[in-house]
């Protein structure tokens, strides 16, 4: 029984760890440039568009000022109707996409490369 807690808590303790690592506190300079992170089930369920195809992040936007500890402002298109300023959460680091990007055409370059033999 005893084996069987110490896996049960040795298995809980990593997930712990490998969760505390994706919420590592991030912090954005003024002038930087970030993607923002978007619900495509909210905004194409208005224009009844398929929301699975659509892209999770949009951008790069620049940093236009910090507003507290957890809000930034960020410069948008004249055109974009919604507020300027987002919760941190809200913003993704503008290499983490790019690296996910070049990945996926790395990827998509080997499937095209891929002859029968």
């Amino acid at each position: 029984m005893h084996v069987i807690t110490n896996n049960v808590k040795a298995t809980q303790d990593r997930q712990k760890s490998n969760v505390d690592e994706d919420k590592a506190f991030k912090e954005f300079q003024v002038r930087e440039h970030v993607y923002l992170h978007i619900n495509p089930k909210n905004i194409f369920s208005r224009i009844k568009s398929c929301a699975k195809l659509a892209p999770r992040n949009c951008g790069p936007f620049e940093i236009f000022e910090r507003i507290g500890p957890m809000a930034y402002k960020i410069t948008l298109p004249l055109i974009v109707k919604f507020h300027d300023v987002f919760m941190l959460h809200c913003l993704k680091y503008m290499w983490k996409i790019l690296i996910m990007l070049l990945i996926y055409l790395y990827c998509r370059f080997l499937m095209v490369l891929d002859l029968p033999t």
